[in-house]
């Protein structure tokens, strides 16, 4: 079978989430030290979601990753290759280096 494939997130789905999990949109505003109209305003206006400096505070308060909130500003992170084996043991690499003499 093959890899399995994340589905990306929407910047509003990501928003949306961030405030469910601080309660709401007026308790994230209020760790955020800012209003829940501006928290509304990103949820139903705002054409990227949440304004860039907020970005790294909300993700802090919510553990919702800065690139779901803004991949336009945040690119997600690299993955390693598929064939990426991080489980070579030591005697696996000792097998390495004989075999470059």
């Amino acid at each position: 079978m093959g890899e399995a494939r994340a589905i990306p997130v929407s910047p509003h789905d990501a928003l949306k989430r961030a405030c469910s999990l601080a309660g709401g949109q007026k308790p994230l505003a209020k760790r955020l030290g800012t209003t829940q109209s501006r928290v509304w305003y990103w949820l139903e206006r705002s054409k990227h979601g949440a304004a860039a400096p907020f970005v790294l505070p909300i993700e802090a308060v919510t553990g919702v990753p800065r690139h779901e909130l803004r991949p336009d500003i945040y690119p997600a992170p690299a993955k390693p290759p598929s064939d990426f084996n991080s489980d070579l043991s030591a005697q696996d690499l000792e097998a390495g280096r004989e075999m470059d003499r």
